[in-house]
């Protein structure tokens, strides 16, 4: 029988508030996306702007705040309200508040409204598709927003690195940051690679990666047990084939 978790649960000198136990076993032991968190943790220091594309509760936001420190930045989009509720807790639990700004929109390639289709178990898995272990009958409607738009209104801040996790809205946020690619030639992008549930919001993988090439990156790598090189289009196969069984998806780095 599971131990129930502890809430707020304390993993590397952080607080973390949870609404549910999705991968919060792991994480409380130090081991959810242990390589994408390192990963993280190298490529961000004082002063520079991360943006959390689906930040959840906020451990990847907590983690880069750490990193980038007072003169930095970070930008949590979290769009469902109970999980940003907890994402707002988390920021100030952590004394953040000044580091992390909160946003409640999903990145989009429209500004507007949409339905987002709430997870049977579990918050992490909401998705605008009719992807798996989501109820089409509990549904949200948040507010959606492109990047251009969003910082477009905020100045045109550097941004230095983005983690995207919004469960198959990755090619729809990727259209609408064009311009915001285009004025940073060094971003470097982590997104999650998931073909069962890019499939259910009519992505190939094929599409997917000729949106990423529209957009200038031209180097992935695979994070697994550190940085595993991929020649895109070649490995697309071999790719989706490192997905398939329990592991589901994979993190990919995407540079220029």
């Amino acid at each position: 029988m599971m131990a129930i978790l502890s809430n707020p649960i304390r993993t590397q000198d952080l607080t973390i508030w949870h609404l549910d136990e999705g991968g919060m076993p792991e994480l409380a032991a130090g081991t959810y996306e242990s390589d994408t968190c390192l990963l993280v943790q190298n490529s961000l220091g004082r002063g520079m702007t991360m943006l959390d594309l689906g930040a959840h509760v906020g451990y990847f936001s907590l983690i880069a705040a750490r990193c980038v420190g007072s003169s930095g930045r970070v930008y949590a989009f979290e769009p469902q309200p109970d999980v940003y509720d907890v994402l707002v807790k988390n920021i100030i639990a952590n004394g953040f508040w000044s580091t992390i700004r909160p946003v409640r929109k999903a990145v989009s390639n429209a500004t507007g409204t949409a339905a987002l289709l709430l997870a049977r178990e579990g918050s992490q898995a909401a998705s605008f598709y009719r992807a798996p272990g989501v109820s089409p009958s509990q549904r949200v409607v948040v507010k959606t927003i492109t990047l251009d738009d969003f910082f477009a209104a905020e100045g045109w801040p550097q941004v230095h690195l983005m983690k995207m996790d919004i469960e198959g809205a990755e090619k729809a946020a990727l259209e609408g940051m064009r311009e915001l690619s285009a004025r940073h030639p060094n971003l470097k992008l982590i997104i999650e690679f998931n073909p069962g549930v890019q499939a259910a919001a009519g992505v190939t993988p094929q599409e997917l990666f000729e949106t990423l090439f529209a957009l200038g990156f031209r180097n992935f790598s695979a994070i697994q047990g550190g940085l595993k090189p991929l020649s895109i289009p070649k490995d697309i196969l071999r790719l989706v084939r490192m997905t398939e069984g329990t592991c589901m998806y994979m993190n990919l780095l995407c540079e220029r």
